[in-house]
C-alpha cells in the first residue's frame, strides 16, 4: 500500500508540476492563439493555472483515502476546504488590494489554492498517522522534480532572448511548439540523469517507450 500511494503521488508530481510551470510561462502565446492579447487576462490565466497542481493532487489523494477506507475523513477535509475558501476569499482580496506589488485578483486564486492545500495536508497526515505510510520517497521525488522544473524554466527564459514570446497567432503557435519541445527534452534529460524517472516508473526511458508501444499495438 505504501509503495502504491507513493508511486501514485510521484507520477502526478512528475507530470503536473512541469506542465503547469511550462504553461504558466507560456501563458501569453497560449492565450494569443485563442484570444486577443490582454495583459489582465493573461496575468489571471498565468496564476490560475497553478491551481491545477493542487487540484490534481487533491483528486488523487482523495481517491487514495477512499481506497484505504478513510473516505469519511476525506469527506470532512472537503468541508474544511470549502470553509477555507469561504473564509479567506474576501480577506485575501482586501489584503492584496493593500499590497502594491500583488494584484488584487490574486486574492481569490490564492484562497482556492489554500482550499486545496489544507485538505491535501490533512489527508497525508492521516495516511501517515493511521496507515503508517512513509512519504519520504515522495518528498525526495518532489525536490528533484522542482529542481528539474526550475532548470527547465531557466533554459526557456534564456531562449526568450532568441525567440520572443510576443507575436501574432501563427507566431504564438510556433513559439508554443518550440518551447514545449525544448522544455520536454531538458526536463526528461535531467530526470533521466538523476534517476528520478527510473525510480518512479521502475524502468529506463527506452523500456518505458517500448512498453507503451506494445500496449498500443
Amino acid at each position: 500500500v505504501e509503495n502504491k500511494v507513493n508511486n501514485t503521488i510521484q507520477i502526478i508530481l512528475f507530470f503536473v508540476i512541469p506542465m503547469v510551470a511550462g504553461l504558466s510561462f507560456l501563458a501569453e502565446p497560449v492565450w494569443n492563439i485563442f484570444y486577443d492579447g490582454n495583459n489582465l487576462c493573461i496575468n489571471v490565466f498565468r496564476y490560475s493555472i497553478c491551481t491545477s497542481i493542487f487540484y490534481s493532487l487533491f483528486l488523487n489523494v482523495y481517491t487514495i483515502m477512499q481506497s484505504v477506507n478513510r473516505q469519511r475523513f476525506a469527506n470532512k477535509t472537503i468541508i474544511v476546504g470549502l470553509l477555507v475558501k469561504l473564509v479567506l476569499n474576501i480577506p485575501l482580496i482586501v489584503l492584496f488590494s493593500k499590497i502594491s506589488f500583488i494584484p488584487t485578483y490574486y486574492g481569490s486564486i490564492t484562497a482556492t489554492i489554500l482550499a486545496y492545500i489544507i485538505p491535501i495536508t490533512m489527508c497525508l497526515i492521516d495516511l501517515k498517522k493511521n496507515m503508517n505510510i512513509n512519504l519520504k520517497p515522495t518528498l525526495k521525488t518532489l525536490i528533484n522534480v522542482i529542481i528539474s522544473t526550475i532548470v527547465m524554466i531557466s533554459v526557456l527564459i534564456l531562449l526568450k532572448f532568441i525567440l520572443p514570446l510576443s507575436g501574432g497567432k501563427m507566431h504564438s503557435i510556433m513559439i508554443v511548439a518550440i518551447y514545449t519541445l525544448v522544455g520536454i527534452v531538458v526536463y526528461l534529460l535531467l530526470n533521466i540523469t538523476n534517476k528520478t524517472f527510473e525510480n518512479i516508473f521502475k524502468c529506463n526511458i527506452k523500456e518505458f517507450i517500448k512498453s507503451k508501444f506494445r500496449r498500443k499495438v
